[in-house]
């Protein structure tokens, strides 16, 4: 397929984004329908798992990859997906993916230290906003997840030395 086509259906976050949720779980994007583990990896060990590998090749094929659902049903139907969020945020990063940059690793990095949060947007879940428990009693709760200072602290630095060594 050319790249002219190509850009049509690609999405940077399976080539350039790397979500960490406050549970562990990973994704290329807060919008999948999954949450993958891979305990005490490293970000290259994630981004160059099986699932990530799988999804770029689908992209790269040219196809709606089924775990996007949720975004091309919100094209289908008129509205801004967090793909075409994506991509009119960074405009030029799609071409990370065409010259093959993006193998350098992640270029948008998202981690959640908790899911205490007191928004409740419409986007979102009881997974990222605890706000979301007060509004939706009908369904199971979703415990908050403490942080202390010090571990945000720790997290800071864990983040900064990371960021310092992909330079």
């Amino acid at each position: 397929m050319s790249e002219k086509n190509l850009e049509k259906k690609i999405c940077l976050s399976p080539f350039l984004g790397l979500k960490q949720t406050a549970y562990g779980d990973f994704s290329p994007c807060c919008s999948l329908n999954c949450n993958w583990k891979l305990d005490n990896s490293k970000v290259s060990d994630k981004v160059n798992s099986p699932e990530f590998k799988a999804l770029r090749e689908e992209f790269l094929a040219g196809k709606e990859p089924e775990i996007c659902r949720r975004c091309w049903i919100e094209e289908a139907t008129q509205k801004l997906s967090q793909r075409e969020v994506y991509l009119r945020e960074h405009p030029g990063l799609d071409r990370l993916i065409f010259n093959g940059e993006w193998k350098k690793g992640p270029a948008i990095l998202s981690i959640d230290l908790s899911n205490v949060c007191n928004y409740g947007c419409k986007i979102c879940n009881a997974g990222y906003s605890t706000k979301f428990n007060a509004e939706l009693p009908a369904h199971e709760r979703v415990k908050p997840i403490e942080i202390s200072d010090e571990e945000i602290d720790r997290s800071i630095e864990v983040i900064k030395a990371a960021a310092k060594k992909l330079g």
